[in-house]
């Protein structure tokens, strides 16, 4: 199961970056990309863990809680790691690597 919420959570970020056709790495769409797998990531915990049985009011803490915990990590930390990366030449020859450089 966790390998399919891995997916699952993954699918959201997908999404936002081939809206911009895996072009653009900027905070913008990192911040995105987390609230992408926020979002998929819920619904299916939603779906699988019977979320209908809990309180309204509990469900929007919880969702709150995994925001803020999905833009932390998702967003901020991994933007910093891969502008830490890309500035080391390590990713020249992928769409990351290139922007840094231009």
């Amino acid at each position: 199961m966790v390998i399919v919420a891995g997916i699952v959570q993954g699918a959201g970020a997908e999404l936002v970056f081939a809206a911009w056709r895996y072009k653009r790495f900027d905070r913008t769409t990192m911040y995105l990309a987390s609230v992408g797998c926020t979002i998929t990531g819920f619904l299916w915990s939603f779906i699988r863990s019977n979320y209908l049985a809990i309180a309204p009011q509990l469900l929007v803490v919880y969702f709150i809680v995994r925001l803020i915990s999905s833009f932390i990590f998702s967003g901020v930390l991994c933007k910093l790691m891969g502008d830490s990366l890309a500035r080391t030449g390590l990713l020249k020859s992928y769409a990351l690597g290139r922007a840094m450089r231009g």
